[in-house]
């Protein structure tokens, strides 16, 4: 059993984005078992690290827009 995941349509879009950006060094055929699958693994690190970047720079200015407003009242 998988936790589902909930994500914005912003999110969503950004993701796609993303691995469309890449779609060749992701989907197409590579040359070299070994190199290529290694690239390809990195490729989709460097997919997931971006988004969790992303993720993670909104959180925190949301949580500080948080905490402004609360200081304000």
């Amino acid at each position: 059993m998988t936790a589902q995941v909930h994500w914005s349509m912003s999110e969503k879009t950004f993701v796609v984005q993303l691995i469309n950006d890449r779609y060749d060094e992701l989907y197409c055929r590579f040359k070299g078992a070994t190199l290529g699958g290694k690239k390809k693994e990195q490729t989709w690190q460097e997919v997931a690290d971006t988004f969790n970047r992303a993720l993670i720079n909104k959180s925190v200015h949301h949580n500080s827009l948080q905490l402004q407003c609360r200081t304000m009242f």
